[in-house]
């Protein structure tokens, strides 16, 4: 028989995970694992935004944490998913501190030595969360989060 390989299996997560059944694409996931096809962002990144869409804000840091420990390092949009996932379920705070985290390379120190460059929120990244701010009539949050993107450069 055939046997499948990564596209093949990222196809099959990205479906479960278009179907809203983050559970169903991890199980892809592992079973992916347990053939030794090695994932890639095309497979984290997904099943990260699924479980932050779906409001399981555990599972989708469990996720970025299993991509790290393969040294895939996390891409703007893998943490954009973890950021709405966290407004979702009203982690403003925690939210904040994934940009902040961002903004200091310091997420995971020990994959800072390991990196080239620096992992930068875009206007994209800033924008989730001040629109969970304004959403939720933090306006004064959101004008102090549109002062630090504009320090930020």
């Amino acid at each position: 028989g055939v046997t499948p390989d990564e596209p093949c299996y990222n196809a099959v997560l990205q479906a479960w995970c278009t179907a809203r059944q983050p559970e169903r694409a991890h199980k892809v996931l592992e079973r992916m694992k347990e053939a030794g096809v090695p994932p890639s962002h095309d497979t984290y990144g997904p099943l990260i935004t699924a479980y932050g869409e779906a409001g399981n804000v555990s599972a989708a840091e469990r996720v970025l944490r299993d991509m790290e420990e393969r040294a895939l390092w996390p891409k703007e949009s893998n943490f954009n998913g973890l950021i709405k996932g966290l407004c979702r379920a009203g982690l403003y705070d925690d939210a904040k501190d994934v940009i902040d985290k961002m903004l200091n390379d310091s997420l995971h120190m020990e994959r800072v030595a390991a990196r080239k460059s620096k992992l930068r929120p875009s206007a994209v990244t800033f924008g989730l969360l001040m629109n969970a701010y304004c959403n939720t009539e933090q306006v004064r949050r959101a004008r102090d989060l549109l002062q630090k993107m504009q320090w930020e450069g």
